[in-house]
C-alpha cells in the first residue's frame, strides 16, 4: 500500500469513526430520555449528531489517524474524549441555533448565552454525561 493509499485509507476510516461515534449517540438518547429527544426543543437528535460526530472526528484523527496509531487503548480515549467535548458542542449548537432557553430565560448578550451553553454542558456531563462517556469509549 503506497504513502497516499495509506492516508486515503486513514482519512475513511476518521469519516467512518465519526458517522459511528454520532449515530451511537443518537442511539443512545431512548436510553436516557425514553426517546430521540425531538420534542424537548433544546436537545434533538440532529444537534447530537452533529456534536458527536465533529468531536468524534476530530479525537479519531488527533489519536489515532495523525499518530497511525491503532490500539484499543487509542480507541477507547478517543470515544471518551469526543463523548466529553460533544457535551460543549451540542449546547452551544443549540444556543446558537434555537435561542429557545436563552429566550425564556432572559439572556440577551451572545457572551451571556454561551456562558449559559457551557455551564449547562458541564452540568449535563457531571450529573448524567459519565454514562455517555462510558458509552462512547466503549464504542471507540
Amino acid at each position: 500500500m503506497t504513502e497516499q493509499e495509506q492516508q486515503n485509507a486513514f482519512r475513511l476510516w476518521n469519516l467512518i469513526a465519526g458517522i459511528v461515534i454520532g449515530l451511537a449517540a443518537v442511539l443512545s438518547l431512548p436510553l436516557i430520555y425514553g426517546d430521540l429527544g425531538g420534542d424537548r426543543g433544546f436537545v434533538n437528535w440532529f444537534t447530537i449528531f452533529i456534536g458527536a460526530f465533529f468531536s468524534g472526528i476530530f479525537f479519531w484523527w488527533l489519536l489515532i489517524g495523525r499518530t497511525r496509531d491503532t490500539s484499543v487503548l487509542r480507541g477507547l480515549i478517543a470515544g471518551a474524549l469526543s463523548a466529553i467535548l460533544a457535551y460543549p458542542i451540542v449546547f452551544l449548537l443549540n444556543e446558537l441555533i434555537l435561542r429557545e432557553v436563552s429566550a425564556a430565560v432572559g439572556l440577551t448578550t451572545l457572551p451571556d448565552r454561551i456562558l449559559h451553553a457551557l455551564t449547562t454542558a458541564g452540568l449535563a456531563l457531571l450529573f448524567g454525561g459519565w454514562f455517555t462517556v462510558l458509552a462512547g469509549a466503549l464504542i471507540g
